[in-house]
């Protein structure tokens, strides 16, 4: 009699338990937009060019980067998004936050539109404490939108991984962690993350290795530069004091031989001048005799004559 009414109340339950879903508990997972982990961990998508998700030019400033960023942030932070929104999920029941979950996908509507979607989901979440997948990676989906524009403010306001960036294009992208879908695997997640952090190191030590390279090499090919600059203007500055040194040479050789011409013909003009003294000396002093002698011969001849009258 026992073990009957021990089945009847067996096959009673059963039916109802078959049916009875067991709310899940929350996964402890942050329901939110941004992770705990840096937003590069969370992105899977192809490259983008970092300056142009901020709009900026590859030579803009500290301050156009900062700047840049506060003027997106101003308009599509999800904080303030969400005190800006119309839409206040307070005045909606949980069956219609659900109906509005489902009728409302986010694929190409606005990110206002998508901003409402993630307050609904949160308000849903708040309510019932379950976190359907679905709704997760629909708003980790919404999140890469905005944790892009951080991502690429923290690489571009940072200037050693700014110089990485520029150099080698690679701006830290790794593959995201996934968790487990349960907790019997720990060992293999932590095992996994261990691996991902040695990866994580291992790539950044290359990178750091490859930028020292080409850091070195530059360097060395500007001082090869400057070496052959400065051994070029060495030898001008050599060619250009021999050519002065040869213009100083010839013009002292011109000098001096004007100088020998000059006395040479000094010479033969004083020579000359003498000559013609001592010839003119001699004729002056051959006139003065011949002269004297007329003088004399007058004063003999008038003598004679007086002697002749008698005086």
């Amino acid at each position: 009699m026992g073990c009957m009414r021990l089945a009847l109340i067996v096959l009673v339950i059963f039916p109802f338990t078959s049916t009875f879903v067991i709310p899940s508990r929350p996964t402890g997972r942050s329901l939110s937009i941004f992770s705990s982990r840096d937003a590069s961990a969370s992105y899977t998508g192809p490259s983008v060019d970092l300056y142009r998700i901020l709009n900026l030019r590859r030579s803009a400033s500290d301050p156009d980067i900062k700047q840049a960023y506060k003027k997106i942030a101003r308009v599509k932070h999800p904080d303030v998004t969400a005190s800006t929104l119309r839409f206040d999920p307070n005045n909606f029941t949980t069956k219609q936050l659900r109906d509005y979950l489902t009728d409302n996908k986010v694929g190409t509507s606005s990110f206002v539109e998508k901003s409402e979607y993630i307050s609904a989901s949160l308000s849903l979440h708040k309510r019932t404490s379950v976190v359907p997948s679905s709704l997760q990676s629909e708003i980790d989906r919404v999140a890469d939108e905005f944790s892009l524009v951080t991502l690429a403010y923290g690489t571009l306001s940072d200037p050693s991984k700014r110089r990485i960036y520029d150099l080698t294009g690679d701006w830290g992208m790794e593959k995201p962690y996934t968790p487990p879908t349960n907790g019997s695997d720990v060992g293999q997640r932590m095992g996994d993350r261990s691996e991902a952090a040695r990866v994580r190191r291992r790539k950044a030590w290359q990178q750091k290795d490859e930028v020292q390279r080409r850091v070195y090499e530059q360097n060395e090919k500007e001082r090869l530069e400057k070496e052959a600059e400065m051994e070029a203007i060495k030898k001008e500055g050599e060619r250009v004091r021999a050519r002065q040194r040869e213009a100083a040479i010839r013009e002292r050789e011109e000098n001096r031989i004007k100088f020998e011409r000059w006395k040479g013909n000094k010479a033969e003009g004083e020579g000359g001048r003498t000559n013609e003294k001592k010839s003119e000396g001699k004729k002056n002093e051959s006139e003065k005799d011949e002269v004297n002698d007329a003088q004399e011969k007058i004063k003999a001849k008038w003598g004679d004559i007086f002697k002749n009258i008698g005086f």
